[in-house]
Parts: C-alpha cells; structure tokens; sequence
C-alpha cells in the first residue's frame, strides 16, 4: 500500500538471561576472593626435613658405689708421715706411711719431705687449675655437697706434689732409723686412698636401704689430723677393678626392667658422661625394690666418690628421627585378608565389590594394603580408595563383607610433592619431644624427606601453603 508506514519491531531484551549471567559470575568472583583471602590468611604449614638420628630412653638415679677395700690401722701412736700420693697403685709390703714412735724423728721427717718444694712449680699450678676448671664445667647446684669432695681432692693433690718430691729422701731416713719407726706397709696389691666413711665393709649381700640413702655416711680425711692412736685408721687399700652401683628403683622402672629380663645395662655417669656396661640385678630390700649393677672396668675413675649421679640408659634407637607434633593418625578400614585378590605382601592387590545397582554385579577395585595385621587375619585399606560401607565378595566364594570396622595407624604428612600425603611410620622409641621411626618400610618416609612439623594443623591433600 503506498503511503503506508513500515512498522519496526524490537526484539524484547532478554534482561532475565543478563541477569542471570551476572549472577553466575559474581558468585564466581566472590568464590575466587574469598579462596584467596583464606589463602593468604591461613597460617602457612612448616616443613620438618626428616634426617637419621639416635633417641635415648633414661631413668636418672643416685647411686651408692661399693667396692672391695681394706682399712689399715695405725700399729702405734705417734706422728705420721704419708709417703705414697693418694690415688696410687702400690705392691704388696710398699711403706705407705710411718709413725714416730718416740717424736723426735717427725721434724726431720717434714723438712726432708718439704726442704725442696717451699714453693709449688708452674707445672704443679697448671694441674691445679685444670682440675679446678674441669669441676667447674661439671658442677651442679643441685650436687652442692660435691664442694667438700673436691676441697677434699685439692688438699689431697697438694700433698702428694709434697710427697712425691721428698719421697726419695723420706725413704732414705726410714731406713737409716727404722728403729725409731713403726712402718705401716701395703697389705696387698692395689690402690692406696686416705680417706674413709664407713663403707669400706658394705656389700651387695650385707647392703641396706639406710647405706643408699646415706644414713651413715661421714667422709673422713686421714691425713688431716697426723697425730694418730694406736689402732686409728691410716689408709685403706683398693684391691679389685670389679666394684657395684646400688640405688633405690622407682616402681615404673623396676617393672620395665623385669618384664623386659634386662640384665645387661648401659649406665651413663653424669660427672663425666662415660658410659659402662654392667650386669644387672634386682633385689628386695627392706621392701624396696633395689637395682646391683656389677661392673668390671671404670672403678679408678670414680673411686673418690661413694655416691654417684647415674643414667639407666633403657633404649638406644637409632633410625628416622622427627617431632612428636608430626605424628598424626588416620583411620583404616579393617578387611580379612581372605577378602584380597593376592596376597597381603603382594605388590598388586585388589577387591571385589558388589555392585548394588546391579543384582549379581560387581567391580575390580585395585588397593593398597597399607598394614597386615597377621596376629587378626586383617588387612588395612585406605578409606580414600573404598567406598563406605562397601561390600566385598569373596574370591572364589560367595562369601560377603560389609566394610564397617575401623582401625588407626600412626603417620605424617608427606609436603614433597605440595600437597599433603599420609605416610605411615613404625615407632621404634620415643620420649616427650621426638620420635625414632623404622626407616625404608613401605609407605613411609624417608632420609631428607619434608613432613609438616605440626601434623595437627592440616588434612589430607591440602595444599600447602
């Protein structure tokens, strides 16, 4: 028609569908921010690299040291002079000390032994300073006592410098005027000591609770006091390199020992950090449980001291060491391992599951047998790799197992690769801090791998941060 208007027609927008577009994006975007504020906030995990190491298990004691000694006793009265230094291996019938019988004879006694050494050698002031130094290093507030002990020792060191000089003139007089002299030789081959406390008669088999909790115990100095009765002791005379440590056993520590029959034991001495084999033996003693390790080496280093600060060192591991806050544990699956298509030791293994949309069917799951438990007759599976409550079929049989009982491994967290990976570990000693884990066992870790140190803070295939 002409003169006619064309109309025009719009398409109506489709504003709902924009809408909706937005919708899915922003949401996107939000996922998208929120991830990586949680990202970026989320405490980043720390890697523990894994290194080979060696985890002690000790129990701390103070312990009474017996040994085999004989006390001699001053045949006269009068004054004595000492000969040998303390400390020193003598034969038998070698004059230890003498006594003045009539008094007369002392003066020259000292000034022959001293006429020579009015004043100590450098070389004698360098002894005597690392031995100070030595004890320093080595003391404890909590061993106050051990002051005395060491004055003791540094009087001792200084007469026998005296004595050790002047020897050869001393022996020069005695045996020119013997007759003025009462003689006190070695009664038998050993190791001469001037100092006595009471103990020089204990034994293992005469022991009590009061000898080990120090009831009695007076340390003496014989040389200190010269003027001697008839009958005084002069000196005492080690004779054995076999001697014992006896001390009160705490009642965790006497069960461990017994259960495990330990009767070969390593002991730590904490004055000077040597470590000793001995035999071990348990006794009853006033109704106390008491520890007796026999020892037949390591006597001269200790033979000043009566009590002694020891370490039972009860485990001595040595594999994998990591951090108690590594150690996790995750939940297995329990299945019989007559339920495994090979067997439980195999490199491939699988399961049969019957598939419940299909009456009669079923699937080939392969699997990784984590633990076999050959004590149960059962196998661990991973729950990442089962469905729950899955049903397994026999091989074989028309046997069926509902997948329901769980057991718990321990582990950490492989971070090699990123992300978190469960590894098992076996422990073979532990205390309060770390760990020593079996190294090379499957699915577990290895040397220089990174595990996170705080096991705690994170799951299963998290990525790490």
């Amino acid at each position: 028609m002409s003169g006619s208007k064309k109309q025009r027609f719009s398409r109506p927008h489709n504003s709902w569908n924009t809408n909706y577009i937005l919708i899915i994006f922003g949401a996107i975007l939000i996922y998208l921010i929120a991830s990586i504020i949680l990202y970026v906030l989320k405490d980043p995990v720390t890697a523990y690299e894994v290194r080979t190491g060696t985890l002690s298990k000790s129990y701390s004691f103070s312990a009474l040291a017996l040994r085999e000694e004989t006390v001699v006793t001053a045949g006269e009265s009068g004054k004595v002079s000492y000969f040998q230094p303390d400390d020193s291996k003598v034969r038998k019938g070698s004059i230890i000390c003498v006594t003045d019988l009539d008094g007369s004879h002392s003066d020259v006694l000292d000034s022959s032994g001293t006429e020579e050494i009015d004043m100590l050698t450098t070389e004698d002031y360098l002894g005597l300073i690392d031995s100070i130094s030595s004890f320093q290093e080595g003391f404890s507030a909590d061993a106050f006592d051990s002051v005395y002990g060491f004055k003791q020792q540094l009087n001792s060191m200084i007469m026998d410098l005296q004595n050790t000089d002047g020897g050869d003139s001393l022996n020069t007089i005695v045996t020119e005027n013997q007759e003025y002299f009462n003689i006190e030789a070695a009664p038998v081959d050993g190791i001469v000591a001037y100092h006595t406390d009471g103990y020089e008669k204990v034994t293992p088999d005469n022991l009590t609770i009061g000898d080990i909790e120090r009831e009695k115990y007076d340390n003496r100095d014989l040389r200190k006091n010269t003027d001697k009765e008839a009958g005084d002791e002069v000196f005492k005379v080690i004779t054995s390199e076999n001697w014992e440590l006896a001390f009160i056993l705490d009642d965790d520590t006497f069960d461990y020992l017994k259960s495990n029959e330990i009767t070969e034991i390593q002991v730590q001495f904490h004055k000077d950090d040597i470590k000793l084999w001995g035999s071990l033996e348990l006794r009853e003693i006033d109704k106390k449980q008491v520890a007796v390790i026999s020892f037949s080496e390591g006597m001269v280093r200790y033979i000043n001291d009566r009590f002694l600060n020891v370490s039972l060192i009860l485990q001595n591991e040595t594999g994998l060491k990591i951090p108690q806050t590594a150690v996790v544990e995750k939940e297995f699956y329990l299945v019989p391992y007559e339920y495994l298509l090979n067997p439980p030791e195999s490199s491939s293994n699988g399961i049969i599951i019957l598939d419940p949309n299909k009456t009669g069917g079923s699937t080939y799951q392969s699997v990784e047998v984590y633990q076999y438990d050959s004590n149960n007759g059962v196998v661990y599976l991973d729950p990442l790799e089962v469905p729950a409550d899955a049903v397994l079929v026999k091989p074989e049989s028309t046997d069926k197992f509902k997948i329901s009982e769980t057991g718990s491994l321990k582990g950490v967290y492989n971070i090699n690769k990123g992300y978190a990976v469960f590894k098992q570990i076996h422990v073979l000693a532990e205390n309060s801090e770390y760990c020593i884990v079996d190294e090379g066992m499957a699915y577990g870790i290895a040397n220089y791998d990174y595990i996170a140190l705080n096991g705690r803070s994170i799951n299963e295939n998290d990525k790490i941060n």
